[in-house]
């Protein structure tokens, strides 16, 4: 899993800039270690439950 967090990471910043939803400054890391820094084990669907929760609640407001 994580090598496909490797290998996705720098694609998917790429998009998000192009997007204009990511600032362009991000693309000037070092993506491909950045995505091999990654742990996929940290990234936990409750955390993303929480995330979502947070702005339905924003939303309603």
């Amino acid at each position: 899993m994580s090598e496909r967090y490797a290998s996705y990471f720098p694609a998917f910043i790429a998009t998000g800039i192009e997007a204009e939803l990511i600032d362009p400054e991000l693309g000037r890391f070092d993506l491909a270690k950045l995505g091999a820094a990654l742990k996929p084990e940290r990234d936990l669907p409750d955390r993303l439950d929480c995330h979502r929760s947070r702005r339905n609640r924003s939303r309603s407001a």
